[in-house]
């Protein structure tokens, strides 16, 4: 693919949100590669964690790392709490590592991912 391509795919990409939950997803070595190639290909995401705001500080730090910015990262306290959320924001996939958490998701019609990292 030539660069200009490339350039237009990115910027395509741009308006497809994902949001990685965060423990046992996002902070494991196959999570963070992945997150690392969507945001290469120009992918939008998030971090939609069902941690409560107190033990939220590796979250962010994380999100630092990979350049997803505060205004991106919702520590929402409950699997309740964060499935509404990622509904509420569209998210057009999700990936997770809560087997209840994926099925409930993809009944209510969204891309969800289960992850066995």
């Amino acid at each position: 693919m030539d660069e200009r391509t490339k350039r237009v795919v990115r910027q395509m990409n741009r308006n497809y949100k994902i949001s990685f939950d965060f423990d046992g997803t996002l902070n494991t070595v196959k999570g963070k590669a992945l997150a690392k190639r969507l945001i290469t290909q120009g992918y939008t995401l998030y971090i939609i964690s069902a941690r409560n705001k107190n033990i939220g500080k590796s979250v962010t730090e994380l999100g630092a790392e990979l350049g997803i910015n505060e205004g991106r990262i919702y520590l929402t306290g409950s699997n309740s709490a964060k499935m509404d959320k990622i509904k509420e924001l569209g998210m057009q996939r999700h990936y997770d590592n809560n087997m209840d958490v994926v099925k409930q998701l993809k009944a209510d019609g969204v891309n969800a991912i289960l992850t066995n990292y």
